[in-house]
């Protein structure tokens, strides 16, 4: 059984759903419930999401500190090129390449 849905969307949106539509020969409203239909599908088949919580990254700094670990692995990566060293550089045992800021 369908259910209506009435979207009030901005003419751009429109218009793009409008031209993309008449492409392959469809209305805007049959083309926008397969987008939706595929978009809705892609969240109820996430195929990692048993894993999700299932495992502990031994700290809760990392998903706070992501944009300074990534920017200290850049900045390391540019570091050793500029001065031509083709090597990793050298870090402690159990050292993961990141320094808790």
């Amino acid at each position: 059984m369908g259910h209506a849905l009435t979207l009030d969307v901005p003419g751009d949106v429109y218009q793009s759903l409008r031209r993309q539509a008449e492409q392959i020969g469809q209305s805007p409203e049959a083309f926008a419930i397969q987008l939706l239909a595929t978009a809705t599908q892609h969240l109820d088949t996430d195929p990692l999401e048993q894993f999700i919580g299932a495992f502990s990254s031994h700290g809760a700094g990392w998903a706070d500190h992501h944009d300074a670990y990534l920017g200290q692995s850049i900045r390391d990566t540019m570091r050793h090129e500029a001065l031509g060293d083709d090597t990793e550089p050298h870090r402690p045992p159990g050292h993961h390449g990141y320094d808790a800021p």
